[in-house]
């Protein structure tokens, strides 16, 4: 009777059937890997025109026995989330063949259980007896020493359906594998875990502003501001720049914004950075000047894998060291760029935990990312934040720089040429105090034979060398003091010029409102 009903043409609901394996229980490991939630009901009621969210968490029975329960681990206030959890349960075919998969809303009142989400049940007997589904993704099976792989079974999206509504209230990611106890052992569980999250901290610095629009038309000036902050985050405000004329404004301010960087977390999903400047009114409402939003996707994702400091316009800005002893001294305040994120009007996202700086820099051996002017590394702004209604003028400003830099080094070199090497007649008055060789007429100097040498080399007299070295210092120090404060028309090392917009209401069209650095 059993050969009559194994055969194909006898009963075609058997096809594919093993009706001998069913007479006799036998072991095997269940792997669930469930990987999202989509579109959960709402168990929580919203306030204040909010919607409604849920606490999920995930929860699996087979047949009258628990055998997950992740409530400690519940996401709060999510209607998406991302588990990417496997369970593992060693079972016997036939036997307990009702696998339900749950998702719960987790209630901190504890009146009551916690509330169904919804619930989805797989018959794993009907998997496991049927060859075809057995069949599937053996050919990608793969028992190589590091890259061991069972067979790749096909992603599921099954509806979560409760007892109060007969829709479904959500969509279940997941997928499943039965293996015998001998493939488990030779096959190991996916790791399908998240990587674990990452506290960095955006570090805006604002230097300065201009050619904003006057928008006390009585005094033609602005009490200015800037306001900034992070997508669904807390807004920081630079200090007031009272009765700022011509639309200039200096701030030297820092703002820092605590991020949570991770596999869609709030910032990820959301990664603007908005910038407004603003009018400060005593007597009425402050007025917007203009506004721009940036967008920080790409420089973020980078801190995440790299584990790094990401800088916005490295390399841009910034004066030349001038002078020979400056040179040769530390940089000053103003070296803390890599540490404090000295950017302009620019973001800087790094990562909170830095003590494994190098290591973390080898993350992915990526060496192109350090590329000074590529791109997609983070060094250059991105080209939609930066237009260029005043490229002109800030490329004339550059030209005058580097002229004057090279005026500069063109005069160093004239003094540097007049400078001979000393003949061994003068070394000889160095150690005596007299010039052998013009003993004669050297009653000119003051001292014995050094006015014949200065008409021999042509060299500057000592104290001329003192007070031309303490000039250069001097400028080096005022350009690294203007550099730093942001005064005058020194740009910031690092740093980059930030346009921003306003909307006309007259007319519904968005024209420029000066940019800020």
């Amino acid at each position: 009777a059993s050969d009559d009903a194994s055969d194909d043409s006898a009963d075609p609901l058997l096809k594919g059937v093993d009706l001998k394996e069913l007479l006799k229980p036998q072991g095997c490991k269940v792997r669930l890997y469930v990987t999202r939630g989509i579109g959960l009901a709402a168990m929580d009621a919203g306030f204040l025109g909010r919607p409604g969210k849920s606490d999920p968490y995930l929860h699996v029975e087979l047949g009258k026995k628990t055998v997950f329960d992740d409530r400690e681990h519940f996401i709060q206030d999510a209607t998406d989330v991302d588990l990417y959890q496997c369970v593992e349960v060693a079972t016997e075919l036939p036997g307990d063949s009702r696998l339900v998969v749950e998702l719960r809303d987790h209630d901190d009142i504890g009146f009551g259980p916690d509330d169904l989400i919804g619930r989805t049940a797989i018959d794993l007997e009907d998997r496991w007896f049927l060859d075809r589904w057995r069949a599937i993704g053996r050919d990608q099976r793969s028992d190589k020493l590091g890259a061991m792989r069972f067979d790749v079974k096909p992603l599921e999206r099954r509806g979560l359906y409760a007892a109060t509504s007969s829709t479904a209230q959500g969509t279940l990611e997941c997928w499943l594998d039965i293996l015998t106890p001998a493939e488990a052992s030779a096959f190991p569980a996916d790791d399908i875990a998240l990587p674990p999250s990452l506290k960095a901290e955006v570090r805006v610095v604002i230097w300065k502003a201009r050619d904003m629009v006057n928008m006390d038309t009585i005094t033609n000036m602005n009490d200015l501001y800037v306001k900034c902050w992070m997508e669904d985050g807390e807004s920081q405000c630079t200090d007031i720049h009272w009765r700022a004329r011509r639309g200039k404004g200096s701030f030297n301010w820092r703002m820092k914004f605590d991020v949570e960087l991770g596999h869609n977390t709030k910032v990820m999903k959301f990664p603007y950075l908005h910038i407004q400047a603003w009018d400060q009114d005593v007597v009425k409402w402050n007025d917007l000047i203009a506004e721009a939003v940036v967008d920080l996707g790409r420089y973020l994702k980078k801190c995440y894998h790299h584990r790094r400091a990401i800088t916005l316009f490295q390399g841009l800005g910034g004066v030349r060291q001038i002078g020979k002893r400056y040179n040769n001294k530390s940089a000053g305040p103003a070296a803390s760029s890599d540490e404090t994120g000295t950017t302009v009007a620019n973001p800087m996202v790094a990562a909170a935990n830095t003590d494994d700086d190098d290591a973390a820099q080898n993350h992915h051996g990526d060496d192109d990312d350090d590329a000074p002017h590529d791109e997609e590394s983070g060094l250059l702004p991105p080209a939609s934040a930066v237009p260029t209604p005043r490229q002109e003028a800030d490329r004339r400003l550059l030209e005058a720089r580097r002229r004057e830099l090279r005026l500069r080094e063109e005069r160093q070199d004239r003094k540097k040429a007049k400078k001979k090497p000393p003949t061994p007649d003068t070394k000889k008055k160095k150690e005596t105090g007299v010039c052998w060789r013009f003993l004669g007429t050297c009653w000119r100097c003051c001292c014995g034979g050094r006015g014949k040498e200065v008409e021999a080399t042509g060299a500057d007299t000592k104290e001329e060398q003192d007070r031309d070295e303490a000039d250069e210092d001097t400028e080096a120090f005022v350009a690294q003091f203007k550099e730093m404060t942001g005064w005058g028309d020194t740009d910031p090392r690092d740093s980059s010029w930030l346009y921003l917009d306003r909307l006309d209401h007259e007319t519904g069209v968005r024209g420029p409102g000066g940019p800020a650095r």
